[in-house]
């Protein structure tokens, strides 16, 4: 969750309150008879697909509510005094939200990585509290932290949710092992070229407390990875 991303959302919200006039409803429906109208209507909905993502638990009730009012100038109906104050409240709120959302993806992510540490097939990497499976077992060099390595990936969290995947883009991808995350570091660097693991990557070897896109702060991560080659850094530099 982006706080930023909902604060720029949310003055687009009252810039768009202070040009537009008849009121809106739960209930509206859409009369596109112009461009105005259609550019009014798309624009709506690409601020409310936005904001839904952000904050689903929106109640639209009270959203209307601070719209008009907003909308209307009606003073007597404000419930902050400015919409300063009003961001200053959303901030506060989006912050004590994903602290609370972060403490229960460590919580969640600790015990799913204690299960899985007990699961016949399951081993750990020596350098870190990473959990993997191997899928196939490779037999080539393994990467150095200063190499470049081709692989083909999908990125799961443990509730299942895919957040990402080169598989389903049908695209291996690369890229210096330097300028990925630790978990994939380290796991690379213990895989065999022609390796195919499911990796379980604690939240601390991820994206931490900040979390990164689709992927919720403090979340373990699973991954396949399969590395299909390495670039070895003395090659790369003979190509440039």
């Amino acid at each position: 969750m982006r706080t930023t991303s909902l604060f720029c959302l949310a003055a687009s919200a009252l810039a768009l309150s202070a040009c537009t006039s008849g009121s809106n409803g739960l209930n509206a429906k859409a009369n596109l008879n112009n461009k105005i109208d259609s550019a009014s209507y798309a624009i709506g909905f690409l601020e409310g697909t936005q904001l839904t993502d952000q904050f689903s638990e929106m109640d639209l009730n009270n959203f209307w509510a601070g719209f008009s009012a907003a909308q209307k100038k009606d003073t007597a109906n404000f419930k902050f005094k400015d919409p300063q104050e009003a961001m200053m409240f959303v901030r506060q709120y989006m912050m004590d939200k994903q602290q609370k959302e972060a403490m229960e993806n460590l919580e969640k992510g600790t015990k799913f990585l204690s299960d899985i540490a007990k699961k016949e097939g399951v081993k750990k990497l020596d350098s870190a509290d990473i959990y993997y499976e191997v899928i196939t077992e490779g037999n080539g060099a393994k990467p150095s932290i200063d190499d470049q390595v081709e692989v083909h990936y999908t990125g799961t969290l443990i509730d299942g949710t895919k957040f990402d995947s080169s598989v389903d883009r049908g695209q291996p991808i690369t890229f210096p092992l330097r300028n990925v995350i630790r978990g994939w570091q380290l796991t690379l660097q213990a895989m065999p070229v022609g390796s195919k693991w499911k990796v379980y990557i604690p939240s601390d070897l991820g994206y931490g407390p900040r979390g990164a896109q689709a992927i919720p702060p403090n979340s373990t991560l699973i991954f396949e990875i399969e590395l299909l080659q390495i670039i070895k850094a003395e090659d790369d530099k003979t190509k440039k």
